[in-house]
């Protein structure tokens, strides 16, 4: 399976007309698409809020009508503890599986998401 560095995936969203966003250090970024990921994320959140310091969390809808969950921590992760996160929050494993192989290779944009640029402006008017 080929996958698409950071900077080929933010052309790529630039060219869709899609705002790419990519994480800050204190950020998970969720990916929820099917029902059942929808179900993890609701089952899991509570036990990573027990361990974590969680600041901030921001559920916005992704371009194909599905869930997009942002969860800002207090202090930063590091990029292998915020795909472990997301993959454990129910974030779809295609992504996390692309983040994965990103971190691994040393990209410096391992982890984003495509957003369409209204839902980018309701983000920061949120933070």
């Amino acid at each position: 399976m080929y996958t698409r560095s950071g900077k080929e995936s933010v052309q790529y969203a630039r060219k869709m007309n899609l705002v790419p966003d990519v994480a800050d250090e204190n950020e998970l970024q969720l990916d929820l698409d099917t029902p059942e990921q929808e179900e993890q994320y609701r089952r899991m959140r509570p036990h990573v809020e027990d361990v974590y310091d969680i600041e901030d969390v921001i559920e916005t809808s992704s371009k194909s009508g599905k869930t997009h969950v942002r969860i800002y921590t207090a202090y930063p992760l590091s990029v292998e503890e915020r795909i472990a996160l997301q993959a454990i929050l129910g974030s779809d494993p295609k992504k996390e599986l692309c983040s994965l192989r990103r971190w691994l290779k040393g990209d410096e944009l391992p982890i984003l998401l495509f957003e369409k640029p209204e839902t980018m402006q309701d983000i920061e008017d949120q933070l």
